[in-house]
């Protein structure tokens, strides 16, 4: 409730409590004497929903929000991702929320958006629940019909159907739905089955990272200027790392004495995270400038990134590769995952006990 006007009402409620928003709070308080009353902040909720959208849009750009209040309901696109990944995800997304906004969250991972909230409504907050594929109709078969997001004379009419399960509905052949209820009917055939409402349009662009250095005095020497170059690039590899992207448009930008930017552009053909990589497009796009004056400052910037995505290496690969290929591997994986990377050492080989016959310690960077 909020008492922003000369008396209090309810800013918001949830649906079983029956009160609508706007009822006033002493008459609330008689119809439904069990619920719980809280003071209302409705801009700060707004301006937390706004950041929580804002931390999501670097996740993907596909971010559709719902409702902020009695719960904020929010859609994110992960495009086609498998479940290991989606449990990195997940883990890295809760630890994010709650270190920079200070929330808990309930997250649920399904292929359609309905089977997702649901999900998430299921783990509760400071959980996660993920759905894999084709178990859609089975999670929601035990759930009621009011969880179903169809409006308020549909749900009255499937009650006096006597369907009062998602699974009962889903029993009931399409034709046999769209004949009782329209077009509604063919919609509410999808839901029940786990099937997908509209795909969630784009919001926002792909993230960009950018780094610039700023001289002491223009510059003129070539040489100084790659070094510089190969110092930001160190830099923008650790974050594509840490963050797991990979970059296909490469843009430098030049910044003179008389004031005239010069920027170059490159586009990939395949979006990379490799430092030499990198550092030879960077430079490369540095030597097709002509350095008529000196140069005050540099910007690199990566943009297009796309989310890395595992890769299964050869089974049989060549024994003299396999060295370096595991220690690629293992320099990726040290830079996304930091602390969190541990190795297993034989503590005590008699003891009965697994924990104490091994002991995990934090892996090291070579």
């Amino acid at each position: 409730y909020t008492a922003a006007r000369q008396r209090a009402i309810v800013a918001a409620a949830s649906d079983d409590t029956g009160i609508a928003a706007g009822t006033p709070l002493r008459q609330a308080v008689v119809r439904c004497p069990h619920a719980v009353y809280r003071p209302a902040d409705p801009d700060r909720d707004r301006q937390i929903c706004t950041n929580l959208i804002t931390l999501l849009e670097t996740f993907s750009p596909r971010v559709a929000p719902h409702a902020l209040a009695p719960d904020s309901v929010i859609d994110l696109d992960l495009g086609r991702i498998r479940i290991p990944q989606a449990i990195v995800v997940m883990q890295r997304l809760a630890q994010q929320i709650y270190d920079v906004l200070g929330l808990v969250t309930a997250l649920g991972v399904a292929a359609t958006c309905f089977v997702a909230q649901r999900a998430a409504g299921s783990a509760g907050a400071g959980a996660a629940a993920i759905i894999p594929p084709g178990y859609e109709a089975a999670f929601l078969d035990p759930q009621p019909i009011n969880a179903l997001p169809i409006d308020a004379d549909t749900l009255r009419r499937l009650h006096l159907l006597g369907l009062h399960t998602i699974g009962a509905v889903a029993q009931i052949p399409v034709d046999a739905l769209q004949a009782q209820f329209g077009e509604r009917g063919r919609t509410l055939a999808l839901l029940v089955r786990g099937g997908e409402h509209p795909p969630i349009a784009a919001t926002a662009s792909p993230p960009t990272i950018a780094r610039a250095a700023r001289f002491a005095g223009p510059i003129s020497n070539r040489m100084l200027l790659e070094t510089a170059i190969d110092r930001l690039v160190d830099r923008l590899t650790n974050q594509l790392a840490s963050g797991g992207w990979a970059a296909q448009a490469i843009t430098l930008t030049l910044h003179p004495d008389d004031g005239t930017p010069w920027a170059a552009q490159r586009t990939l053909s395949v979006a990379t995270a490799d430092r030499a990589t990198l550092m030879e497009v960077f430079r490369a796009l540095s030597r097709s400038a002509r350095l008529e004056s000196g140069i005050e400052a540099i910007t690199l910037c990566i943009s297009e990134l796309t989310p890395t995505v595992t890769a299964q290496l050869e089974l049989f690969a060549p024994a003299g590769g396999q060295p370096k290929q595991l220690e690629g591997t293992l320099e990726r994986l040290h830079a996304r995952y930091g602390g969190s990377f541990v190795h297993a050492r034989l503590a005590d080989s008699t003891a009965q006990l697994p924990e104490r016959r091994v002991r995990f310690e934090p892996q090291e960077k070579a």
